[in-house]
């Protein structure tokens, strides 16, 4: 097999593997992994507090595990992973208006856990939700669809749909996380919250309010239609009485019409949005300048709308609103990260990268956003330019200098060696990748890879059954299979590789020379007994 034809295999395959769901709520992502090891590193004593912590989590114990968690904490503050997991606990010991700060400090690891973490802070507690709080909520649901295929933004819109009551919004997160997290842990904790008042009582409810005043009005028509000129004061009364009923009621239609509309025009800002092209009615700077607050609300409606769309999979209306974000705050990376990730999910690669290199120069660029952007660069069928592989090379620097990105950028290294055939990269990525992450399936690929390219079939078996045992898919693990023992079996790469018959036909010209001049020196060899001429 090829190894132009093995880098596209692995790249497929490493887009199919996507990042294990966990079973429970404090097993650590991929990316955590990868900021513990760092910390070892650093600050071994944070580590070990913050591991003892995690084995008290395991074990139930939440305020043992709270204590050493705020020890981690303190002894490496930078870390959001120790932040957010501080934050949970504190959450789930009913402990607000600790857990709250402590999210805060997370989101500075601006992952999409972080968001999780911080929406479920905001809606614990037994007091009504704010409308800022309300707000920040909703934001940071949006910000955890960060990750791809991931369940963190529809755990993030359950919890904000159960603590409100919003009944349309539950069902759309539910059916969400049934589809794509069926074993997700949340999955199993929202199917069991489903409980409550059901929503046909509420129609019946409404359905009486409704009733009566029909039967209100219609006696005021009977009233009037019988003697016009009695009692104007009762009928007038019942007439007050039936036009209260009748503006309740048209109330609660437009609020079932706004839960049956997948996409209500409702703004929080006096700055009306144009829903057919959002990004022609960006308030001016000078509006901006006049009343931050009413922008701040118009970016608001912005995102609401852009994830309204999102959920119900119109992804074409949903790039808009994040278009319009983008050109609304051009400084900061959010809306362009967003809109990048939308672009991809529509397969417009160029669009895709043009706004992923945006997001990755701006302030609040992520690790996703530098993945995202070598994953679309390295998936094009063509030869990377030199300015493209300058460009990764360039991320790769980046990330590594950054706490945290050694992992991140080992695995763009890897990508780049995958599409550059570049065994050099590809044995260094590996090496770094093994140190934070040896039994990741993106890290076993990569190393099949290499072993591939050094035709080490013997190795590349060896981690094809290690890969056999993490929860990359059976079918991307067949792909690889078949490659490798095409790739492994002698007797096959005559018919495979064009280079053996070339090879092959080359032998045999040279044989056939070696025969022909071997017959023409017998033929002017003089026969024996006769004399030389």
């Amino acid at each position: 097999m090829r190894i132009s034809s093995l880098a596209v295999l692995v790249l497929v395959v490493l887009a199919a593997v996507g990042v294990p769901r966990r079973a429970q709520a404090f097993v650590r992502h991929t990316l955590d992994d990868q900021e513990l090891a760092d910390v070892r590193t650093t600050s071994p004593a944070a580590a070990k507090a913050y591991e003892e912590g995690e084995t008290r989590l395991r074990a139930g114990d939440l305020v043992g595990a709270e204590k050493l968690l705020a020890q981690a904490q303190t002894l490496r503050p930078a870390s959001s992973l120790f932040a957010r997991r501080h934050c949970q606990v504190l959450t789930e010991l009913g402990r607000r208006d600790e857990a709250v700060p402590a999210c805060l400090a997370a989101l500075s690891g601006q992952t999409a856990m972080d968001s999780r973490a911080y929406v479920g802070a905001l809606m614990s507690g037994g007091k009504l939700v704010t409308p800022k709080d309300l707000a920040d909520a909703l934001r940071e649901a949006t910000n955890a669809r960060r990750l791809q295929g991931q369940p963190f933004a529809d755990a993030a819109l359950c919890e904000i749909a159960h603590h409100i009551g919003d009944d349309a919004m539950y069902s759309t997160c539910l059916a969400n996380l049934e589809t794509n997290a069926p074993r997700y842990f949340e999955t199993a904790r929202w199917r069991a919250a489903r409980g409550g008042t059901p929503v046909w009582l509420y129609w019946l409810g409404w359905s009486l309010l409704g009733a009566l005043g029909a039967w209100l009005l219609m006696r005021s028509f009977l009233q009037w239609f019988r003697g016009p000129a009695a009692g104007p004061r009762k009928a007038g009364r019942a007439g007050t009485t039936a036009a209260v009923v009748l503006l309740l009621g048209t109330g609660f239609a437009s609020t079932a019409h706004a839960q049956a509309d997948a996409t209500p025009h409702y703004q929080l800002s006096q700055h009306r949005i144009n829903f057919d092209d959002p990004e022609s009615a960006i308030p001016s700077i000078k509006e901006r300048n006049d009343n931050p607050l009413e922008f701040g609300y118009f970016l608001q409606d912005l995102s609401a709308e852009a994830l309204k769309a999102e959920r119900v999979s119109d992804f074409r209306k949903a790039v808009k609103f994040w278009r319009a974000s983008a050109k609304a705050v051009p400084d900061e990376a959010i809306s362009f990260s967003r809109a990048c990730r939308v672009y991809q999910i529509l397969q417009e690669r160029d669009n895709a990268i043009q706004y992923c290199a945006r997001a990755i120069n701006l302030h609040g660029s992520t690790v996703e956003d530098y993945l995202r952007f070598s994953e679309l660069t390295v998936g094009t069928p063509n030869p990377l330019t030199d300015v493209e592989i300058q460009d990764l090379d360039a991320a790769v620097k980046h990330l590594a200098a950054q706490a945290g990105g050694v992992g991140p950028s080992a695995v763009i290294e890897c990508q780049l060696g995958v599409k550059l055939e570049d065994e050099a990269r590809l044995a260094h990525c590996t090496s770094a990748l093994v140190k934070t992450t040896p039994n990741d399936p993106h890290t076993l690929t990569f190393q099949w890879a290499l072993a591939m390219k050094r035709r080490n079939y013997s190795e590349a078996r060896r981690l094809l059954a290690a890969m056999g045992k993490t929860p990359m898919t059976p079918a991307a693990l067949a792909e690889l299979q078949v490659a490798t023992d095409k790739a492994a079996t002698w007797w096959r790469r005559p018919f495979t590789d064009p280079r053996y018959g070339f090879g092959l036909l080359a032998l045999l010209g040279v044989a056939a020379l070696f025969v022909f001049r071997k017959r023409a020196q017998l033929r002017a060899a003089p026969v024996d007994g006769a004399p030389a001429v």
